[in-house]
């Protein structure tokens, strides 16, 4: 059901909804994350059940609430703050101040790496901010943005780690890739042509996928981890992972056979 075309009712005599809207949807047109996010209120409300609900979407539309669930639940994470305004740029600059320099900024709502960047000085930061907010920007997006800071990944990949219902489920590694030729290897997305490798977590790293996952009361997600001087750090939580027809299908199989189990056999709960 496409949710450009759908509405409450057209979904409520169904036995489960899956929600597949993106949160790279918000990259092209944000407001269709709202709504997917009223309908699936609304649903709930209904009683139907509803993979991923109405809080996991939340967090997953926004990286500023997933920040906030990880660092409640004590998960290794950057620093974020969000920057919603012009204003904000004086709030921005004594963050820096704080983490310093390079610092990580994203879209708040989207994904597939749109709009990433590393800012490498007060003066960079300060020029971004005022384009991201200008007219003809937001004209295409209205939402706002987060600031991190920045932490050196000590391999040259990084690793996403998929825990369905609590439970690990599979993991690979993404070759690191940059955003500018002045940055070092830093991004983990295939859209900026990572490739994937065989990869088996640690048990540490297993152990904060789950908890990273329990934090935004997931029953599918993906965690984007890398390894730091300090130990695992997550980056970023994926309750809508994207499948790439082709290359996915045993992936994709047992996720729909995860999923299934865990809706026939009980009612979702989160440690």
């Amino acid at each position: 059901v496409d949710i450009r075309n759908a509405d409450t009712k057209d979904l409520a005599g169904f036995d489960l909804v899956l929600n597949r809207v993106y949160a790279s949807v918000a990259n092209r047109r944000f407001r269709d994350n709202l709504k997917c996010l009223d309908i699936l209120e609304r649903l709930e409300a209904l009683r139907v059940p509803c993979i991923n609900s109405h809080f996991t979407s939340k967090a997953d539309y926004s990286k500023y609430v997933t920040y906030q669930l990880l660092k409640q639940r004590g998960v290794p994470t950057p620093e974020t703050i969000r920057i919603n305004s012009r204003s904000d740029i004086r709030s921005a600059q004594r963050f820096a101040d704080t983490a310093g320099f390079p610092l990580v900024l994203k879209r708040d709502m989207g994904g597939r790496a749109k709009d990433i960047r590393l800012l490498h000085g007060r003066q960079a930061l300060k020029a971004t901010m005022e384009h991201l907010f200008d007219d003809d920007y937001r004209r295409d997006y209205q939402a706002g943005f987060v600031l991190q800071a920045y932490h050196q990944c000590i391999r040259d990949f990084d690793c996403r780690i998929a825990v369905i219902d609590g439970e690990f489920a599979y993991a690979y590694g993404r070759t690191l890739m940059r955003s500018t030729d002045a940055d070092p290897n830093w991004i983990g997305s295939a859209c900026r042509g990572s490739t994937r490798q065989p990869y088996s977590p640690s048990s540490q790293e297993t152990r904060i996928a789950i908890e990273a996952s329990n934090s935004t009361r997931s029953t599918l997600n993906e965690i984007d981890m890398i390894n730091t001087e300090n130990g695992p750090m997550v980056i970023e939580t994926n309750p809508t992972p994207i499948f790439f027809e082709g290359k996915d299908e045993e992936r994709l199989e047992t996720v729909v056979e995860r999923v299934l189990e865990s809706v026939g056999r009980r009612s979702v709960s989160y440690r």
